[in-house]
């Protein structure tokens, strides 16, 4: 966990720049108090069984408020005016064109743009990798292995893989019932003993 005035990192679910957040508060639910995390992409992020004491230090964070982004508008066209205007092609595109070009980028543009100003290129920004996230999803429920069909828990499903292909349906019992990515991500963290490895999301 690292919460700092640049960055929000709670694992498994969520580590990401205060830019990339347009709104944070507490939800009451029957089992407790969830953090709702909204970000510029539109995605809802949720903290459950919420510590008290996390959310005491989410507030005390200087200038909260400041940090958070209000959206394309307030953050990205900005960023993307200034870049068209002084450092991409000086004096080679008129006021109207950077102002078309801020207000609506095209896909690949905005997603390179992203991934520059995130991590200096190494890798996809927030949208990009939702999109790319989104991809393998779709291909993944649109091709599901016959042993995914009929099943509603991964156990079931892994029961049946095991004795399909070891002859023993008790070969994945190690795996606990995953029902979600955060779920996923913490599973794995355990298993590759990789928990105070970069990057700092895992």
């Amino acid at each position: 966990m690292k919460i700092t005035d640049k960055i929000l990192s709670l694992p498994p679910y969520i580590s990401t720049a205060w830019k990339n957040i347009v709104s944070i508060h507490v939800e009451t639910r029957p089992y407790g108090h969830v953090l709702l995390i909204e970000l510029i992409t539109g995605t809802k992020v949720e903290v459950p069984h919420l510590d008290p004491k996390l959310m005491e230090k989410i507030g005390g964070v200087p200038g909260l408020g400041d940090l958070l982004s209000h959206g394309f508008d307030n953050f990205w066209k900005p960023e993307l005016q200034a870049w068209l205007s002084n450092k991409a092609y000086p004096g080679t595109l008129s006021d109207a064109e950077i102002n078309t070009l801020s207000n609506d980028p095209p896909l690949l543009f905005f997603i390179l743009f992203e991934a520059a100003k995130e991590s200096q290129g190494v890798q996809l920004g927030t949208l990009g990798s939702i999109i790319v996230a989104d991809v393998f999803f779709g291909a993944l429920e649109a091709d599901k292995m016959a042993i995914e069909r009929g099943h509603t828990t991964l156990q079931g499903a892994l029961r049946e893989l095991g004795g399909q292909i070891l002859a023993r349906d008790d070969a994945f019992e190690f795996v606990p019932e995953i029902r979600s990515m955060p779920e996923l991500i913490a599973f794995m963290v355990d298993e590759l003993k990789v928990g105070d490895t970069p990057p700092a999301f895992i």
